[in-house]
């Protein structure tokens, strides 16, 4: 069996310099907004380097989908809220769940556990209501999406 040739590609670290000059963080995604001032002078521009900035910021702008509930004034506080239960809580345990499992860890089952009172309490309304019923809300729909990536990476019980 004779060596395959691999194919060899250029690529420049022009993009990868300018995208840290933006955001020293050094991580993605990066927004630059340039904004044109009043009088002309130096523009300094805006630099969103958190997702959820700039998906807030996206659809403030654009919105034609309703995904941020406009009409209900508690919506956006409700789906921050699960975000950062999310973040915070779950996304934590869920990752040392991950490495015992990977690693063999005595600890697998009470990592998993761990994970299952934010998973029960996403859990909660849709024993009581489903989206296909009509409750379709902002808490709703995050935590559809969280139980599901839950279910997925806890499926082994």
């Amino acid at each position: 069996m004779g060596k395959k040739n691999s194919p060899l590609y250029e690529f420049s670290l022009v993009p990868k310099f300018l995208f840290l000059l933006a955001s020293p963080k050094g991580t993605v995604p990066v927004l630059v907004i340039n904004k044109k001032s009043a009088d002309k002078q130096e523009n300094k521009p805006q630099i969103i380097d958190e997702s959820l900035a700039i998906m807030l910021w996206a659809l403030d702008r654009h919105d034609p989908e309703n995904l941020r509930y406009s009409e209900d004034k508690k919506a956006l506080s409700e789906m921050l809220k699960v975000i950062e239960e999310n973040d915070a809580e779950f996304e934590p345990n869920l990752a040392q769940y991950k490495r015992a499992k990977r690693f063999h860890g005595n600890d697998k089952e009470a990592c998993r556990l761990a994970c299952e009172p934010f998973n029960s309490s996403l859990r909660a309304p849709f024993i009581t209501a489903s989206i296909l019923d009509g409750r379709n809300t902002p808490t709703y729909a995050a935590g559809y999406v969280i139980i599901c990536k839950a279910d997925f990476l806890l499926g082994e019980r």
